[in-house]
């Protein structure tokens, strides 16, 4: 909830205002905590939103890489991994219970079949088509500026995974509050 409130109150400093949409793309949630994840930490962020009287419109996408799925095409006489940015929202492949799909961000090594990272839509509050947001979440994996073509996760997820390990292995107590707004951490 503070990180979020913290979050909020910067975008309002340098901006001038709240934002009107907020989209949470969320890593590290596994199958068997979704269901305590949507009713602890959701209900956080719209406590932080609450009590900053902010009224965005507000969605989370929990981001699953470690999937044991595979998709594959037939060519010929072999099968091979589906080609980048293709998207498997099938029921019988995806869970017919929730909103979620499948993407294959990125190209598989010569001989191995493509991992797809999984995409479970827990909250959406900003309506969102299902091709709108399958096209956003391609173009965010895209926007690494650590690497020339897509990665495995939206840019957010990797920027934070590299935040989070930088602060964590190097530095003791709270980093430099100029900082705060620099992507130093790249």
């Amino acid at each position: 909830k503070q990180l979020m409130k913290n979050a909020l109150q910067q975008y309002q400093a340098i901006n001038k205002k709240y934002p009107a949409n907020i989209l949470v793309y969320r890593d590290g949630v596994g199958n068997s905590q979704l269901r305590s994840f949507v009713q602890r930490e959701i209900e956080e962020y719209k406590s932080a939103l609450r009590e900053l009287g902010i009224t965005a419109k507000f969605t989370v996408v929990v981001v699953q890489k470690r999937v044991s799925v595979r998709f594959v095409q037939p060519q010929r006489d072999e099968f091979i991994s589906p080609p980048i940015g293709s998207v498997v929202d099938d029921p019988e492949a995806a869970n017919a219970n929730m909103w979620d799909f499948y993407l294959i961000p990125s190209q598989a090594p010569p001989g191995t079949t493509s991992t797809p990272t999984r995409f479970i839509v827990v909250e959406d509050g900003m309506n969102f088509t299902t091709d709108q947001l399958q096209a956003l979440t391609h173009q965010m994996t895209y926007m690494y500026c650590n690497w020339p073509g897509p990665i495995k996760v939206p840019a957010c997820c990797m920027y934070a995974h590299k935040i989070a390990y930088l602060i964590g292995r190097y530095v003791n107590g709270d980093p430099n509050p100029a900082l705060r707004h620099l992507l130093f951490y790249l």
